[in-house]
């Protein structure tokens, strides 16, 4: 069986956000200075005391962006690392904190972790419901994830293998919560 790590208190989430505030910002700061933008001193301190080293707005904004399409990339890597180790969409959307969002839209955080996972699909090149692919580690195939909600696990998360130990367990559990709901 595989642990799942606790999404943690209100006190450490608010500790990550701002952990991770502060290393985004170092992170444009710093790429900022790599690619040659101009860097400037907001509130410099005094005897010397450096400030609030910051990118010029223009450059700095750029850069915010990429490290937020990065970060959502990111995030979609853990989610497949999710997946793969076997984490359901209901446990990666708390480990996401989606319960409010998933509330304010009436949908489940399973849903909710899903439609952030698959991320927006609009125009002629996203044929087909939505998909999340990820490797099964027990018969090494590339799963097409439709998300929850499906039905069947073999409707859920086609292209396992045949004879996969993973599917298979998940169709058990299936089948027993289905006998038992009729």
């Amino acid at each position: 069986m595989t642990e799942h790590a606790d999404t943690g208190s209100r006190e450490q989430r608010e500790t990550t956000a701002r952990d991770a505030y502060l290393a985004t910002t170092g992170a444009v700061t710093r790429i900022a200075g790599e690619t040659g933008a101009e860097l400037r001193e907001r509130n410099p301190g005094s005897e010397g005391s450096a400030g609030l080293r910051y990118a010029e707005p223009g450059a700095g904004l750029r850069i915010a962006c990429a490290v937020a399409v990065a970060a959502g990339r990111t995030a979609r890597d853990y989610i497949r690392y999710a997946r793969e180790d076997g984490l359901n969409w209901l446990e990666i959307g708390a480990a996401l904190d989606l319960e409010a969002p998933a509330a304010e839209r009436g949908l489940s955080v399973a849903e909710t972790a899903f439609g952030y996972a698959v991320g927006k699909r609009t125009g002629p090149w996203n044929p087909g419901p939505p998909a999340f692919h990820w490797t099964c580690r027990e018969c090494g195939e590339t799963v097409s994830d439709r998300g929850p909600g499906h039905g069947h696990p073999e409707d859920d998360e086609p292209g396992h293998g045949e004879g996969c130990q993973r599917l298979a367990a998940a169709v058990a559990v299936f089948d027993q919560q289905w006998t038992q709901d009729t």
